[in-house]
């Protein structure tokens, strides 16, 4: 069977998250914001998705979808988001919950929309992840620059959750 690295994996994710978003935009009409989701990957190489309200609902989502003891290669936790870009993970302050939404709307340019897909390599922990900002043309349709991808250095609540879902799975 042909597995795909972990970086492999979190881009095809991100593929088929920013398919589902310009396929959402169109159907609606106009910029949509997509549901997180949550992508999981078994030993056989079989795929199941699963809607999660947030990054809180991740282990119920994976246990709902692929309960245990099904072993499983990777789980990635898909999400519309805001971001902001710093240079250094160091530098990135404790941002609160919302934060950078209300940034966003009251006009604050540092803050993008982006599609994020943070994958854990459920055997090792390794987590990578891949994303892709985007702004939206004047027909509504979602506008995508390239696809970053880069192993995960940093902590945040949706990582930490991935983290435990997989630690618990080994």
């Amino acid at each position: 069977m042909n597995q795909l690295t972990l970086q492999e994996c979190a881009e095809a994710m991100l593929d088929m998250t920013r398919k589902t978003k310009a396929q959402m935009c169109e159907a609606e009409g106009g910029p949509h914001d997509l549901m997180p989701t949550l992508h999981i990957v078994n030993d056989d190489g079989q795929s199941f998705v699963a809607l999660v309200p947030d990054r809180d609902y991740i282990a119920t989502g994976v246990e709902g979808v692929a309960p245990a003891p099904m072993p499983l290669t990777y789980i990635g936790f898909c999400a519309d988001a805001y971001g902001r870009e710093y240079q250094a993970a160091e530098q990135a302050p404790e941002i609160e919950r919302g934060e950078l939404s209300r940034d966003f709307e009251g006009g604050d340019f540092t803050v993008h929309e982006q599609l994020i897909v943070t994958v854990v390599d459920v055997k090792t922990g390794d987590i990578t992840a891949a994303l892709q900002r985007y702004t939206y043309d004047d027909t509504g349709l979602p506008v995508f620059e390239e696809v970053l991808t880069a192993p995960v250095e940093f902590a945040g609540q949706a990582i930490d959750n991935l983290r435990a879902v997989a630690a618990a799975r080994r």
